[in-house]
């Protein structure tokens, strides 16, 4: 008879599984019941993740204009995840201001990546807002 390998994510789950089949007879029917009761601890009340999407928080690090009236704004996303023609809020005089993203460039990845996340570096353009209003500091957030 050979022994059969559980594979525990905890070190002291697997020293305490080792114990509890040194008092279990050798009966291999015990051990299989065991061996279940044991995966049905382990992944049966495992924590259910929060399915709301986390919040989109960007803030500005520079904002260039460009000849068209465009606005190049470049930064880190601190929170959430943005994509081109993503609508965007920011607060301008204590009013929101939608804005739309025209262009979006992902620094770090291959180009065409069309998603940037928590932590990536990102530039983006938009229309429809002075430079004055926006610069180093703003923030801003996704739209709904």
């Amino acid at each position: 008879m050979t022994d059969q390998v559980l594979i525990i994510p905890s070190k002291l789950n697997l020293v305490l599984c080792k114990l509890r089949f040194d008092f279990i007879s050798n009966s291999d029917q015990m051990k299989r019941i065991f061996i279940t009761l044991i995966i049905f601890q382990l992944f049966s009340f495992a924590p259910v993740k929060n399915s709301k999407p986390e919040l989109f928080i960007f803030i500005a690090e520079d904002v260039l204009l460009l000849s068209d009236g465009r606005l190049v704004v470049s930064g880190q996303i601190k929170s959430g995840n943005i994509k081109n023609s993503d609508k965007l809020v920011v607060k301008i005089h204590n009013i929101n201001t939608y804005l739309i993203i025209q262009q979006m460039e992902v620094f770090g990845k291959p180009n065409g990546t069309g998603i940037g996340v928590k932590g990536d570096f990102v530039a983006f353009t938009v229309s429809g807002v002075e430079k004055e209003m926006v610069g180093k500091g703003t923030v801003f957030l996704k739209g709904r």
